[in-house]
């Protein structure tokens, strides 16, 4: 090495101490970094998301062990993720693997293993380990290290590795690499290292680095010159020579030159916008969007990632939070808004398509049920089992109302159910547990479980406790809503719906409820819009509870599970704080012995074969896979299910006026054949003037012709044929067959 380059890098005197750090844990949940890899560890298996890295760095201790492994994935249409992978352990299941985490703080230097090899060499300190490597190749002689998570996180880096040396920065041209530059200087004169800065050549892109300099075709004896115009920390961070001015960055964008501001205001003072500065911040979040264009952000918060919609009042807290504690002030309303208009647009406009999944996910094949906590953990359901995972694979988002899982538990069978559901059949038991199994499934369509019963017969805590199993939330179970519009928002913003104490089912009620089990929508007209359109689709589980028949209405009957709960004698009766203690304590077991369901479910759906298959016969094809996880006789549901929805049918054509009136025609001479008109004034013969009054009842030919179509199916199974002729006068043609058909 020449005399220039070692007086550049003169390392600092021996009586300098190098302060003790204690390695911190970045996590809070179960699994712990360990300090070093084993060598039996191997490397990770490919990411789930990205699959194999593109480039690979090992972070190693200054003593050569491998600490761990930052992996590079440059992603299609430019962007970068780069992701940390740790040997971890978890105590509690007993197991070492390799995790998507960030090692232990304080986190190690890359390259550290080099400093003790060559004390002497002159240190660079560059912004990213592509930037490092290609300093490295430029400097042979010298040590280019870096720091773990690039400019946001160089707080959590071990500095003390570097005491006693003499330091260079290479900033990245830009306002992070000169906050990570003073960052970084403060930190090094803590632990005796003296630090110098070079200063960005003149013109260059915004974010110009080393790696860009080599593409450049520096070479030593230019990266050498520029090295010795570096200039005490304190110098250049104290003067304005980081300030930018319009142009465009290495990709091309519009971005900042150094040497002025972009907006009037910040321009006379010489600062940086605000919005500039937060849109700094967008490297360390993963933007996307869901198929109706709405953006979104998912954020890595003490440990964990959490999603939250760009325009929500949650993520602009954080948003707000991460700027102070970046630069050190508040910032501005309409810096904030502006910095959230770029991320919508880059979240919608180059960022993935994913979908938006509420408690119950789906992807490949397998299920995820968010567990709700602080952690944002989740349950990973798979053919093979279930687990506890810290992160899962699909986009969840939550609302205020939604309350955490208790971490479930294996080794508990779906009898424990019984010691809180008050059921009177063995067969009305399998049907609950059935719905409950197939509200865990991420696709419909989803059967209605409607819970009848006298006054005592604990429907409301039964409905409650089936809730809490699966979607916990604030109000579990819930008064009759008003609308259409009220029932969507609700599907839209819950995973289950519970109404409580419902007196009756309206028309429009059942007709809503019938789209929400099988998937449907809800279109209104936008707000502040003349066209724009607002589109709410759901496909929900439901329950509803009351004391009269709720399958009024035979298209309801169709897709419904009826359930009659019997009235609790005086001397069983216990207190609502007895019954909550015995469910709070087996809902870790039921809700693991569910998931033991859903784990065969997924293993046999693909080979399953039912004798028969009945209306809702997704639903009835997966809990028939289902059974095995159960411990059911195989192919015993669908006649219980089957079963059940003939008398579902069978008391909703009972309830049915209209239906009533078309047998009384029938009975009369077997055989009706007439025009709607007069088929209509013939049965309002048969029904006092309330029913005639009333807003359901048919009023015209054509609203006859409606209801005669809705009710076909129901007049089959008790074994009336209807059928409309259209050759010459159109006419309906109604009559009793010999069998009645299969429902």
């Amino acid at each position: 090495m020449s005399k220039d380059k070692a007086e550049i890098f003169r390392p600092l005197g021996e009586n300098e101490k190098k302060p003790a750090q204690r390695p911190r844990s970045n996590n809070k949940g179960d699994w712990e970094p360990l300090l070093l890899v084993p060598a039996h560890a191997g490397e990770p298996r490919p990411h789930y998301k990205h699959g194999d890295a593109d480039t690979k760095y090992y972070y190693r201790s200054v003593t050569g062990e491998l600490i761990c492994i930052v992996h590079r994935f440059d992603l299609p249409g430019g962007g970068k993720e780069v992701i940390p992978a740790s040997y971890c352990t978890n105590s509690k299941l007993g197991k070492t693997q390799w995790r998507w985490m960030a090692p232990l703080e304080p986190r190690p230097i890359y390259n550290a293993h080099l400093l003790a090899q060559f004390p002497d060499a002159p240190v660079i300190l560059c912004e990213g380990e592509k930037a490092a490597d290609a300093c490295a190749r430029l400097m042979p002689k010298a040590i280019a290290v870096t720091t773990l998570g690039g400019s946001n996180a160089a707080k959590h880096a071990n500095w003390g590795t570097l005491a006693k040396r003499r330091v260079v920065i290479w900033p990245d041209a830009d306002a992070p690499g000169m906050k990570y530059a003073g960052y970084a200087a403060k930190a090094l004169a803590e632990v005796s290292a003296q630090v110098s800065i070079c200063r960005p050549p003149d013109n260059v892109y915004e974010g110009w680095d080393a790696a860009d300099a080599e593409l450049d075709g520096w070479d030593e004896d230019k990266t050498l010159t520029f090295l010795r115009e570096a200039k005490p920390a304190d110098e250049i961070l104290n003067s304005k020579e980081g300030h930018t001015e319009t142009g465009k960055d290495k990709t091309g964008r519009t971005g900042k030159k150094k040497g002025a501001a972009s907006s009037d205001t910040e321009e006379s003072s010489g600062r940086i916008p605000q919005r500039d500065l937060l849109i700094s911040i967008i490297d360390e979040i993963e933007l996307w969007h869901d198929d109706d264009r709405n953006a979104y952000a998912s954020i890595h918060i003490n440990g964990h990632w959490e999603n939250w919609p760009i325009r929500s009042r949650d993520f602009r807290i954080w948003l707000s939070g991460r700027y102070y504690k970046e630069f050190g002030g508040a910032i501005g309303s309409q810096a904030l808004e502006d910095g959230l208009k770029v991320m919508e647009s880059e979240a919608i406009h180059e960022s993935p398509q994913r979908q938006v999944c509420r408690r119950i996910g789906g992807l490949n094949g397998n299920v995820y049920l968010d567990l709700c906590d602080k952690a944002w953990k989740a349950v990973e359901v798979t053919a093979h089992g279930w687990c506890v995972i810290d992160r899962a694979p699909v986009k969840f988002l939550r609302s205020n109302s939604m309350q955490p899982l208790p971490e479930p538990e294996e080794g508990v069978t779906i009898e424990r159910m019984r010691d809180f559901i008050n059921t009177g059949t063995e067969d009305d038991f399998r049907l609950i547990v059935a719905w409950l199994v197939g509200a865990l499934r991420p696709d419909g369509p989803y059967p209605i479980l409607l819970i009848n019963g006298q006054q005592g017969s604990s429907k409301s805590t039964v409905s409650r406790f089936l809730r809490d199993l699966i979607d916990p939330n604030r109000s579990s179970i819930r008064s009759q809503p008003r609308d259409e519009r009220d029932l969507m928002v609700s599907a839209v913003n819950n995973r289950v719906l519970v109404y409580d104490n419902v007196s009756g089912v309206s028309p429009w009620l059942s007709d809503a409820l019938c789209r929400l089990a099988t998937g449907g929508g809800y279109a209104t007209r936008e707000l502040h819009s003349d066209q724009g359109e607002t589109v709410l689709e759901a496909q929900r589980p439901m329950l509803m509870n009351g004391i009269p028949g709720l399958a009024s209405r035979p298209d309801l009957g169709d897709r419904s599970i009826v359930i009659e709960l019997p009235t609790i004698p005086e001397n069983q009766r216990r207190t609502m704080k007895e019954v909550k203690k015995t469910f709070e304590e087996a809902r870790p077991g039921v809700l693991g012995a569910l998931l033991d369901a859903v784990s065969a479910a997924i293993r046999n759906i693909e080979t399953v074969q039912m004798k028969e298959a009945p209306r809702m016969a997704d639903f009835a094809e997966w809990i028939t896979a289902a059974e095995q996880g159960l411990g059911w006789i195989e192919n015993s549901f669908v006649p219980v299910f089957k079963e059940n929805r003939e008398n579902a049918i069978r008391l909703s054509v009972e309830d049915d006026p209209l239906i009533q009136a078309i047998i009384q025609i029938v009975d009369e001479g077997t055989r009706y054949k007439g025009t709607a008109s007069a088929l209509l004034e013939r049965i309002n013969g048969y029904v006092p003037d309330t029913t005639r009054r009333a807003g359901h009842w048919p009023k015209t030919p054509s609203g006859m012709g409606t209801a005669m179509k809705r009710i076909a199916p129901s007049l089959r199974t008790i074994g009336i044929h209807t059928e409309r002729a259209k050759s010459g006068d159109r006419f309906w043609l109604i009559e009793r067959i010999s069998e009645p058909s299969d429902p």
